[in-house]
Formats: C-alpha cells, structure tokens, sequence
C-alpha cells in the first residue's frame, strides 16, 4: 500500500514540477530551474522507490502461498503415513479368515433351525452342495446337506467368499457365520466366508 502511495505522490509531483521547469526556463529564471528540476528528479526517486516496494510486496505474498502450499503438502504427508500405518495395523483377509476357522464352531442343524444360536456365531460345516440356486460369481447361493447324529442338516449358503462357484455334489467344509432361517423355508442361513474343497 505505501509503494502505490509513494508512486501516486511522485506522479503528483512529477507534473507541476515539469510544469514549472518548462515556465521557469522560457522566463530564465536560473535559481526557479533549479527548484523545479530538483522537483522533477525527487518524483523520479519516489517513484522508483514506490515501484520497489510493489515488487517487494508482491515477492512476499508469492512466498507466503509457497509456504503455505508446502505446509499443506507435510499435512497431506504426514495424513499419508498415518493411513499407511493404520492399514498397516488391519488384519489381512488371510487373517481375519485363520481367526473365523479357530472360532467356528460346529454347525448344528438342530440349535440352528431352533434359533438358539447366536446371529453372527462363527460355525463351520461339512457336507456336500445339493441344489445351486443362483450361479452369480459375486454372491452364489446354494443349498447345503450334512449328516448330522441320525439324520441330515438342510442349510442355505449365501457364499461370500471370492472363490469359484460351486457344482452340485461337491464335497466342502465351508465356513462362515449364522443368519437367522428364511422367511419362506424356515431353513438356517450362513454366510461363508472361507471354502475348502475336500
């Protein structure tokens, strides 16, 4: 703001003072000439002085953005590592799917179908795919037999587990979690989340 101030002041003085140099000189007044081209000159000092504050201002608020973007970066760095760190800290799927089979419990069609287990208890079953009742590669379902005591446990198998889709009459011992029964059915669902073939 004082650089456009010292560069308004010298324009202010630069015009009378040319003014009067140019009177001064056709009237020959030797001791005037002096006093209004001493004028002239000061403006041109003023000005020059004015123009550098501009440009000193100008500088400073251009390093000021930089550092500013340069503090934004370290704050978005340092977000970074923390992200890193965190995911870091998450279980793998791998993980979460050896800890699933030291939890499971053995499935039985009896508690299940009785509603007396818990939802979402980790249970694991052995038995064999007797109906593919959607072939979606995202989420296949199916029906699912085991042989349980004296009789057989009839299970519906939403399998969420990223592997291939099974054919009816594979053998497998799946794991995953109970969901309630179907409303229609009244057979036990679970969610699978690990598959192996036997």
């Amino acid at each position: 703001m004082a650089g456009f101030l010292m560069v308004i002041f010298s324009i202010l003085l630069f015009l009378p003072g040319i003014g009067l140099l140019i009177a001064f000189a056709i009237l020959k007044k030797k001791m005037w000439i002096w006093i209004s081209s001493g004028m002239v000159v000061a403006s041109f000092i003023l000005f020059a002085v004015g123009v550098g504050m501009i440009t000193m201002d100008a500088y400073d608020a251009a390093s000021e953005s930089e550092t500013t973007v340069t503090e934004t970066d370290v704050v978005e760095q340092s977000e970074d590592e923390v992200l890193e760190e965190e995911s870091a800290d998450e279980p793998t799927q791998e993980e979460l799917n050896e800890q699933l089979k030291e939890n499971a419990i053995k499935g039985d069609f009896v508690e299940m179908n009785g509603e007396r287990l818990e939802i979402g208890t980790p249970v694991y079953l052995e038995g064999k795919v007797s109906i593919v009742t959607n072939d979606s590669e995202v989420m296949p379902k199916y029906d699912f037999v085991t042989e349980e005591g004296d009789g057989y446990g009839h299970y519906s198998i939403t399998d969420i587990s990223s592997s291939d889709v099974p054919s009816e009459g594979d053998r497998l011992k799946i794991y995953g979690s109970y969901h309630g029964k179907e409303e229609d059915t009244g057979i036990p669902i679970v969610y699978v989340h690990v598959v192996e073939k036997q």
